[in-house]
């Protein structure tokens, strides 16, 4: 009786796997050696890739930083301005006058809100709202100020200008903006 040795097609598979490898060892490194090259290339790849995103990231979030700060200083500068013309006119007792910049003044983009406040009792004396003219206002963050001050809010920067008489203050200018 013979005995089978033949337990499967594995030893001839691998002796024939052998005989290949063997017989073609530039060509088997050559194809380990551009696999391992791809590799590291698709690696490297990844990497540059999360590299770029978190890059743009922070480029993205820098540079809105610095539009914001573009923004907020602009306004503080209209404002600022603005409220040159308003001390003029308070001056000269031209009330009239004033509401009319104020109305000219609200079509400007970005502008929400203008008021006229009282600096002693915090009472609105003109305001783009009708509705808020001769009411006390509640927040009196601002009216103790005697500099242009810029507070951020959510959605929204109140800039407070004392307007300065000669001797006094004649008012406190709040103007709102949209973010």
């Amino acid at each position: 009786m013979e005995k089978n040795t033949n337990t499967g097609a594995s030893p001839i598979k691998q002796s024939k796997f052998k005989a290949f490898v063997f017989k073609n060892k530039v060509t088997v490194f050559l194809l380990l050696l551009l696999i391992g090259v791809f590799s590291w290339g698709s690696f490297k790849n990844y990497r540059l890739k999360a590299q770029f995103e978190k890059n743009k990231m922070e480029t993205e979030i820098r540079d809105a930083m610095r539009l914001d700060s573009i923004k907020s200083a602009s306004y503080e500068l209209s404002t600022k301005v603005f409220s040159w013309a308003i001390r003029s006119e308070m001056l000269r007792n031209n009330t009239e006058q004033v509401d009319q910049f104020f109305l000219s003044f609200i079509k400007e983009p970005n502008v929400r809100k203008i008021q006229l406040l009282n600096p002693e009792t915090g009472k609105v004396l003109l305001s783009t709202d009708k509705k808020e003219e001769g009411q006390v206002l509640s927040e009196m963050e601002g009216l103790k100020t005697d500099s242009l001050t810029a507070v951020r809010t959510e959605g929204s920067l109140k800039v407070y200008s004392p307007i300065m008489g000669l001797n006094t203050k004649l008012g406190l200018l709040i103007v709102e903006f949209e973010n």
